[in-house]
């Protein structure tokens, strides 16, 4: 699936396609550490989710269990942001992602149950 902000230049396609995620990573700049829901994901870059996330050009690191990377917010806007990975993921680690270390997925829910899920784990909902 491909979806989120596109990096390439213009008329053009998205280099790498994106996963539907959904996990709950860790993100640290160098003034917070705070979590976040990683959206999708693939071996160039991800779409992050959460309140107060840091600006356009800021470095960032993610983490998932074992799982660890570097990269830069490449936007930012609406509680969303475009992450652009310094080295790309390899396919192991992209599995190990999906996989998620046994965590359970939301793959079977409807879009609007996962967009549902998504706005109760980020207090969105009232």
């Amino acid at each position: 699936m491909a979806f989120g902000k596109r990096v390439d230049e213009l008329g053009g396609q998205r280099r790498s396609l994106r996963d539907v995620v959904m996990r709950r990573v860790a993100m640290m700049t160098t003034l917070l550490s705070r979590s976040v829901d990683l959206i999708d994901l693939s071996t160039t870059g991800a779409k992050l989710r959460g309140r107060d996330l840091p600006p356009e050009g800021q470095e960032v690191l993610i983490r998932l269990g074992d799982f660890e990377a570097f990269g830069v917010i490449i936007w930012q806007g609406d509680h969303h942001c475009g992450l652009r990975f310094d080295v790309a993921l390899t396919e192991n680690a992209l599995d190990l992602i999906r996989r998620g270390r046994g965590q359970p997925t939301l793959h079977d829910l409807s879009p609007e149950d996962l967009m549902a899920a998504d706005d109760w784990a980020n207090d969105f909902v009232r």
